[in-house]
């Protein structure tokens, strides 16, 4: 039928020229062009937005879900691109060059409403994350608006006790990496003559460039990374320093102290979770950290096994696949539990991963030595300290 018809076409001489097609297919097929925008963003901006661009991929109708995200974004957008133009043009052919391009106007313009106002496909890569459903149904949220964290009404059907394995970051959430840092980099500071600046903008600074360089050497080990951190932080505060000096900054991880209850709520959890560290540092220095923490973990990931640093995708790709093959547990048996929203939860949210909060920065405001999060992640759980999860948790096995 369809080549018939192609061949009857072909037979008429139409009086449209080539380039009169142009406005319709291009009007026509605008709306699906605009939702390609996040693609470019995330190749524009570097990893650190993939999370937010992988949610939106999966809540994308229609595609395909063994896909990698960015191929179903592709996928699904230039097929609706491509089908919108030869819809247009063959309108145009059948209708004359005037008529279509009112229809095409129109029919642009109501498609890019329906958008905005909301339709079935998410309106933003950021809507997608604040909106995408969690496996266990409503989750609470994190605000940005003075930090605080502003909850839904708690999920009475989830309990700590449904989970098998516990994930964790280590550096903020296990290990006091803030006072570690400022402490390692106070030297520094002293000579650029930052005193009147507080611990917290000290900290603000180091995550903008740690970020940045995570995202340009994501293979780079994090304590040769760090060395770089602290030279591109003398450059920034106009302060001269040795490769010797910078080399000492990028070893002092297992310098860092461990939060006093970390030890003993691992040593309880132990009992109860297998115990896993997702954490963006090498293997040598999380040598040292664990020594701190006093407990053996079933599993280590690092980002210098990965080849990566969170909160990029791979990281928690990762994660799943290795504990599925090592322990044949699967994403809804995990509990994934850190302190940074951006480094940890946004990512999980994009996964579907239910995550406890650890909210070490509750009495403080601002985002520390992490960078803000993309949109508003949700979290399970939020607890202040590893103790008030470990003493929720036994609260749980009383209740039953």
């Amino acid at each position: 039928m369809w080549a018939g018809a192609g061949l009857t076409l072909a037979r008429r001489r139409w009086p449209v020229k080539p380039r009169t097609l142009a406005l319709p297919m291009g009007l026509a097929a605008l709306p699906d062009m605009f939702h390609l925008l996040p693609i470019l963003a995330w190749w524009l901006v570097g990893d650190g937005t993939f999370a937010t661009v992988r949610a939106y991929a999966i809540a994308v109708p229609g595609s395909e879900p063994g896909l990698p995200p960015i191929m179903r974004l592709l996928s699904h957008h230039l097929h609706c691109v491509a089908h919108s133009a030869i819809v247009a043009a063959a309108v145009t052919l059948l209708l004359g060059a005037r008529c279509c391009r009112a229809v095409a106007v129109a029919v642009a313009v109501q498609v890019m409403a329906s958008d905005i106002g909301g339709a079935d496909r998410p309106r933003s890569a950021a809507a997608s994350v604040d909106n995408a459903d969690l496996p266990h149904g409503q989750a609470r949220t994190a605000s940005h608006g003075d930090r605080g964290p502003e909850l839904f009404p708690p999920r009475d059907h989830m309990k700590l006790t449904d989970f098998k394995a516990l994930s964790f970051d280590c550096y903020g959430t296990l290990i006091d990496w803030e006072t570690g840092l400022f402490k390692a980099l106070a030297q520094m500071v002293d000579k650029a003559g930052l005193q009147g600046r507080s611990r917290d903008e000290i900290l603000a600074t180091f995550a903008e460039h740690e970020a940045d360089q995570e995202a340009r050497t994501p293979a780079m080990p994090y304590s040769q990374l760090l060395s770089v951190v602290y030279q591109r932080l003398a450059q920034a505060w106009k302060v001269p320093v040795t490769s010797e000096q910078a080399n000492i900054f990028g070893a002092s991880v297992p310098d860092w102290p461990e939060f006093p209850d970390s030890a003993p709520a691992l040593q309880y959890l132990k009992q109860h979770f297998k115990l896993v560290i997702l954490s963006n540092v090498d293997r040598i220095s999380f040598r040292g950290s664990n020594a701190r923490l006093k407990v053996e973990f079933d599993a280590i990931y690092c980002a210098q096994d990965i080849g990566s640093y969170k909160p990029s995708p791979r990281n928690f790709e990762y994660l799943l696949r290795r504990v599925q093959e090592d322990f044949g547990l699967h994403k809804n048996d995990i509990l994934h539990t850190a302190q940074s929203l951006f480094h940890d939860h946004a990512p999980a949210n994009a996964f579907g991963i239910s995550s406890a909060w650890i909210d070490r920065r509750h009495a403080s405001k601002g985002w520390g030595a992490t960078m803000p999060p993309p949109g508003t992640p949700k979290f399970d759980f939020r607890f202040e300290s590893m103790a008030a999860l470990a003493k929720a948790h036994q609260e749980a096995l009383r209740a039953g």
